[in-house]
């Protein structure tokens, strides 16, 4: 098992780092999850070390590998993990595709409109969502074809990209809320199916365990997935 030094650094929400969090914590590595409360973001973003060059989190150091950026970060681990081990390039390119469309098309897109609001003063999110929805499920529902049904993109191991999908599937259960989960699994059956197995992976009981209770930063986050929850969406079929 490598000796190596290991930080991961985000905020204390689940966000983009938390399937980060759950491919290291597999892994069986020891590494640092080092969270930075909000109000300390002001005074630790400048220093390169922590920040990186592009003065935002998640970064990663490895040793002496210091990486920004969320996808980087994805990638940078897959390859040190082994999760890309006897593969050509054209198949490591898929697992990327893939973990790039779970994060910019569904994730980026559930957190906008959490934040609609806050980016856009007199927005609504309950409107936002309205509106975000059919795109989110339409990449989703692509996302969910392209995972096989009955073992994990990594074959017989969780990988990078299962991980990444499993966590874009729970911010869309926790945006849409628990009554809408039997509708969810029926639009994305093998996202649902992974999900389920990340959860209850054994090497993870701890990372869950320890999970952030929050998907952004937002303080008043409960009350707008309260709002989002109640939004009527039976014209999109939820």
């Amino acid at each position: 098992m490598s000796s190596a030094v290991i930080v991961l650094r985000y905020f204390p929400v689940i966000g983009r780092a938390q399937a980060l969090r759950h491919a290291l914590a597999a892994s069986g590595r020891l590494f640092e999850d080092f969270r930075l409360p909000l109000p300390e973001w002001s005074t630790r973003r400048m220093d390169p070390r922590f920040a990186g060059l592009l003065r935002a989190l998640p970064t990663l150091s490895w040793d002496d590998s210091l990486v920004s950026e969320t996808l980087p970060i994805a990638s940078f681990l897959a390859k040190r993990l082994g999760h890309y081990e006897g593969l050509d390039d054209a198949s490591v390119a898929l697992r990327e595709a893939i973990v790039s469309s779970a994060y910019m098309d569904i994730m980026l897109r559930l957190v906008e409109v959490i934040r609609a609001d806050a980016h856009h003063p007199g927005a609504d999110p309950a409107r936002s969502l309205v509106v975000a929805l059919p795109r989110v499920l339409q990449k989703f529902e692509l996302v969910d074809a392209s995972l096989p049904e009955a073992t994990y993109l990594g074959g017989e191991r969780l990988t990078m990209p299962d991980f990444v999908v499993a966590e874009t599937f729970e911010a869309l259960r926790y945006t849409l809320g628990p009554d809408r989960d039997a509708r969810l699994a029926e639009r994305l059956p093998r996202s649902a199916s992974l999900a389920a197995s990340v959860r209850n992976c054994p090497e993870l009981t701890r990372a869950w365990e320890n999970r952030p209770a929050r998907f952004t930063a937002r303080p008043e986050e409960d009350d707008v997935i309260s709002r989002l929850r109640s939004t009527d969406l039976s014209p999109l079929g939820f």
